[in-house]
């Protein structure tokens, strides 16, 4: 169980994905940014000082990538999904996870997006 409070953020990731509705939008990839927060305890890794009893946020962010470029995605919503699903089946010492997922391509909108958080059962 996570101390009250413990969480490892990501913020603003880009990722690069074919992703959108119509065959056209995933002709090529698209720029999108991920924030990711995730519930852990920390305190194993605050007295270890070893990178095992945390999460690497390098290795994170790389997976991360890998899933986006990885596939073509008809909703931004799918993407989602499968990236805070391999987020907590991937990485044991995280309970939780909050996502948010960014694109950038509706005219006279910095940004949409969807925002999901789900827990390990």
């Amino acid at each position: 169980m996570p101390q009250q409070g413990d969480k490892v953020i990501i913020s603003d990731l880009v990722l690069y994905a074919k992703i959108g509705w119509t065959a056209a939008e995933r002709e090529a990839p698209q720029r999108l940014a991920l924030s990711l927060e995730v519930s852990l305890d920390l305190t194993m890794a605050a007295a270890s000082r070893n990178l095992t009893d945390t999460v690497c946020y390098s290795s994170l962010s790389r997976r991360l990538r890998e899933i986006a470029a990885g596939n073509d995605w008809v909703l931004i919503e799918e993407l989602a999904e499968a990236l805070c699903g391999s987020v907590l089946s991937e990485n044991s010492h995280i309970s939780a996870a909050k996502l948010l997922l960014k694109k950038f391509s509706v005219p006279d909108a910095s940004w949409t997006g969807v925002e999901i958080s789900r827990c390990k059962e």
